[in-house]
């Protein structure tokens, strides 16, 4: 059941008896309520309004439907879902412009909301379709025409905007990849999209996200979520000495089965090792440390108290990529994987 709020019934309401008054103020005085309420508090409480009331702006009515139909589910420690529906969450922290998507249904460049893109967007498309992929995913058997078209023509009015990588930052497919990955950030979260088909062997498979970084040093991650493509699809840390396939690295990952791994290339297109950690499904912190040729690779529950997996030694330069690394283990397949808490420091 969907709880109701006091924003959602803050307004006049025509009851049976032909009587109209605002609702607050009528559950108050039917006892409905846990306190009573001053009726000179009510204008100033916050008011959701009607998708279709037009006299009102579009984005207030878009963010009021939102509210109202997806934010029981769509909230910090709610759905496995990367934005935050509630109204009373300031537009620009709700991951809905250019948000990051679990799943990106094979549409590349998709994000939540992309501005002027209703292709791109994926809450347009998911509210828009009855079936697999529907959103809401259960009791809904019929498409919300009117929010379909009001929601899509907020869309269509946005500015262009793009969620770019932190300076210094740069990505790119390494190898042969199946689809196209991207890389983006937005209120302090990495999202990276990848298919591949793994890092592993002698040539890798995968998206990367990262930025130069000269002499010893780490790169940590708070891994959020990693959707599962395969057992084996892999989120992590990695330092790299360049963006080929073959390049000798240093990689620590969980997996979308829940397992952990320091893995290591330490010659230029050779074999590659890997040393399993603990079970740890994410949410979960990584840490690579470079000291001299040595780096180490470490996990964490919490980001404070590590346990170190391994370390291997490898000759590289001394400048060098440190950053983020995902596969979706499956090249036919698109994954999307959520960082958080990321810190690359000297």
């Amino acid at each position: 059941m969907l709880g109701v709020k006091t924003r959602q019934i803050n307004g006049d309401f025509k009851y049976p008896d032909g009587v109209t008054d605002n609702q607050l103020r009528e559950w108050s005085r039917l006892g409905l309520l846990d306190r009573k309420l001053n009726e000179l508090e009510i204008p100033f409480f916050a008011r959701l309004v009607s998708l279709t009331n037009t006299a009102a702006p579009m984005q207030l009515r878009v963010r009021s439907y939102l509210d109202a139909n997806c934010s029981m589910c769509h909230r910090p420690g709610g759905a496995g879902a990367f934005f935050d529906a509630r109204f009373d969450t300031p537009l620009r922290l709700q991951n809905l412009i250019n948000g990051p998507v679990q799943n990106p249904l094979g549409i590349l460049g998709a994000k939540v909301i992309v501005p002027g893109d209703t292709n791109k967007s994926m809450l347009l498309h998911r509210i828009s379709i009855v079936g697999q992929n529907q959103m809401p995913p259960l009791g809904k058997n019929v498409v919300d025409t009117n929010a379909v078209a009001v929601i899509g023509k907020w869309i269509s009015s946005l500015h262009n905007a793009v969620a770019s990588l932190p300076r210094n930052w740069v990505d790119a497919d390494i190898g042969n990849v199946g689809s196209a990955g991207e890389a983006s950030f937005l209120n302090g979260s990495f999202n990276l999209i990848a298919s591949g088909d793994d890092i592993w062997d002698v040539a890798d498979s995968f998206h990367f996200a990262g930025r130069p970084l000269t002499g010893n040093g780490q790169i940590v991650a708070h891994v959020t979520s990693l959707p599962f493509t395969d057992p084996w699809a892999k989120a992590g840390v990695m330092f790299r000495e360049n963006l080929e396939s073959g390049s000798q690295h240093a990689l620590m990952v969980v997996t979308a089965e829940g397992n952990s791994a320091f893995q290591s290339r330490t010659n230029a297109n050779g074999v590659s090792t890997s040393t399993l950690g603990p079970p740890s499904k994410a949410a979960h912190w990584i840490k690579l440390v470079r000291a001299g040729n040595t780096f180490t690779g470490y996990l964490s529950a919490d980001g404070k108290i590590w346990q170190r997996v391994d370390s291997v030694t490898i000759p590289l330069g001394k400048t060098l990529y440190a950053g983020l690394a995902l596969t979706a283990h499956n090249n036919a397949s698109l994954n999307s994987a959520l960082f958080d808490n990321v810190t690359v420091s000297p």
